[in-house]
């Protein structure tokens, strides 16, 4: 794969850019163990189920799946308590979290493409990780992230032309898949901290899609 002939090459965060994944279903674990332990467990199946899709919308979820009798302003009390407590978790966690490796060389090798983050994560948490890892410079086009959607966040981004194809776009889950297909980006699935537990199965078949390890494996195609 030549990655230098791309204009635009978009990262998702969780699981590709840092090893992430496993801090998030953690906590979605934690702040949901005080409705009992079965609920709790069906929520991590849910988030882990739902790679890629932001915190607001799985809390959304349980809201409206487990909390629907209670009335509206219990409820709104109840998902801003949430919220807060799964972001108290993950802030700090996230900037202890293990950054793939090589990005500099990998940055080397698309020295004229855009990069950018285009991620379910919280994009004010992500851009303070980022910044005390000292990795923001290297995604000059941007670390975006919820509450937009990456949907949203592409055809923003698209219509500022500060995604320009060519556009290639790496990433972890099934949604981000679904993300490039939309777009017609060519994709990258990378392996390394995935909790998509089917991928194998999924891709099987998927001849125009690239597995790899991790990011810097791109270097050895």
């Amino acid at each position: 794969m030549k990655i230098s002939k791309y204009n635009s090459v978009l990262f998702d965060c969780d699981g590709v850019i840092l090893n992430s994944n496993i801090i998030k279903t953690d906590a979605f674990k934690s702040i949901f163990v005080p409705f009992g332990d079965t609920i709790a467990n069906e929520m991590v199946e849910y988030h882990i189920s739902n790679g890629g899709i932001s915190r607001y919308e799985k809390i959304n979820y349980f809201i409206n799946t487990y909390i629907k009798n209670k009335d509206d302003n219990y409820r709104e009390n109840l998902r801003i308590e949430l919220l807060n407590n799964f972001t108290k978790i993950v802030k700090e966690k996230l900037i202890s979290s293990e950054v793939c490796g090589d990005l500099k060389l990998l940055k080397k090798s698309t020295i004229n493409s855009n990069w950018l983050i285009i991620s379910g994560g919280d994009q004010k948490e992500l851009n303070y990780a980022f910044m005390k890892k000292n990795i923001s410079t290297l995604f000059e086009g941007g670390v975006f992230g919820s509450p937009s959607t990456k949907f949203e966040i592409i055809k923003r981004e698209i219509s500022r032309n500060n995604i320009v194809e060519p556009v290639l776009f790496l990433g972890d889950s099934k949604l981000d898949f679904e993300v490039a297909k939309f777009f017609n980006f060519d994709f990258i699935f990378v392996t390394q901290w995935t909790e998509f537990n089917n991928w194998k199965i999924f891709f099987k078949n998927k001849k125009e899609v690239t597995i790899v390890d991790s990011p810097s494996s791109i270097l050895k195609l």
